[in-house]
């Protein structure tokens, strides 16, 4: 269930990049811009930039990761909506495999502190405690961050994944 948020109300979410075809840093900075030109959205921090292996589907190329951290008054779905659209303006074509191949992923992990459950969107993003790719370029901006549902933080599961996963910085 989600609750109705007042259009005016200045929330940070927190948003995860990745691109795997292509041009990846590009398609990820291209993304960065055009989050920014978002009416009533500026991107107030972004992490270092990390290659990362694929998760889920293996048989790919390496990702370019990274999180930034937006100031919005949109609304969750309003949110969703544009970062879709961008999606597709970069060349986002419909997947034929689940995780599969990319040019640009952009996905919401947190939106305040806000717990969302609807057919469209999940928040915190579903599969956030197990992606040392969402985490860490996480805990570069905001270190101290919590998962609302438990209030547990999130460093914690990095730390535990950081054995398990393998992630290096490409660019700060």
């Amino acid at each position: 269930m989600m609750p109705e948020q007042n259009a005016e109300e200045l929330q940070v979410a927190y948003l995860g990049l990745g691109s795997n075809m292509g041009n990846k840093l590009l398609n990820v900075k291209q993304a960065i811009e055009l989050i920014n030109d978002l009416p009533s959205t500026n991107v107030i921090a972004r992490a270092h930039l990390y290659r990362s292996d694929p998760w889920g589907f293996k048989q790919q190329e390496w990702f370019v990761n990274t999180v930034i951290a937006v100031l919005t008054r949109l609304t969750p779905l309003q949110l969703l909506k544009e970062i879709k659209a961008i999606e597709k303006q970069l060349g986002r074509k419909p997947a034929s495999v689940r995780w599969g191949p990319r040019v640009i992923d952009i996905d919401i992990l947190l939106f305040g502190q806000k717990v969302i459950d609807t057919p469209e969107l999940k928040v915190p993003h579903q599969y956030l405690t197990e992606r040392l790719f969402f985490l860490k370029p996480l805990m570069d901006i905001a270190p101290a961050v919590t998962l609302p549902t438990t209030a547990e933080p999130l460093s914690a599961y990095a730390e535990e994944l950081s054995d398990q996963q393998y992630l290096v910085l490409l660019e700060e």
